[in-house]
């Protein structure tokens, strides 16, 4: 039953922790084109002297950005901490749950009591669960991580296929590429 709710969490932990990196990147994408923006009219803000004001607005991306960062940190931390509390959790309830089903005084032939020996044994296997307890947070946050990437990726691809078929004439040229561009000297 304790397994079955630090499940249940880890799930519900790991869907928001996906909604969170789909977040984070998208305001990532943002920083990135107003840097990339930035740098291609270098020239032009140079000569207006707008540095500043391109400095700020990268700068409030950027914290914007680390407010998703830090969320996700946080929900990391806190199914670490699940994980990683686990056993203790389901050893206590395994022991609690044993305690009010057979009774000290109550003891009926062909039971066994909770004693020492039961303790330390079980004790023994739940310890063996442990190191795969704590792989587990790590697994599911790069599993979150590799979901929100590769469906990124995947409209990217789509996005980019659909605009080369799209793009093109009858004739094989490309209808995307200006048919004139301006430079900055």
């Amino acid at each position: 039953m304790a397994l079955a709710f630090i499940v249940g969490l880890s799930i519900y932990l790991t869907l928001r922790m996906r909604t969170v990196q789909a977040l984070q990147l998208k305001k990532k994408d943002c920083r990135v084109q107003r840097i990339f923006e930035t740098l291609i009219n270098l020239k032009v803000l140079k000569l207006h002297v707008w540095e500043s004001t391109f400095e700020r607005i990268v700068g409030l991306l950027r914290l914007d950005e680390l407010v998703s960062v830090r969320s996700f940190i946080r929900l990391q931390a806190f199914q670490g901490f699940i994980w990683n509390s686990a056993v203790s959790l389901v050893a206590f309830a395994s022991f609690s749950a044993y305690s009010v089903l057979h009774p000290p005084g109550k003891i009926e032939e062909g039971q066994s009591s909770l004693n020492a020996q039961t303790v330390f044994v079980s004790i023994a296997l739940l310890n063996t669960m442990r190191s795969a307890f704590r792989l587990m947070p790590s697994c599911v946050t790069a599993w979150s991580q590799s979901s929100a990437s590769i469906k990124r990726l995947g409209k990217k691809i789509k996005f980019v296929h659909a605009r080369n078929v799209i793009c093109k004439n009858k004739d094989g040229t490309d209808l995307s590429a200006p048919a004139f561009t301006a430079s900055v000297t």
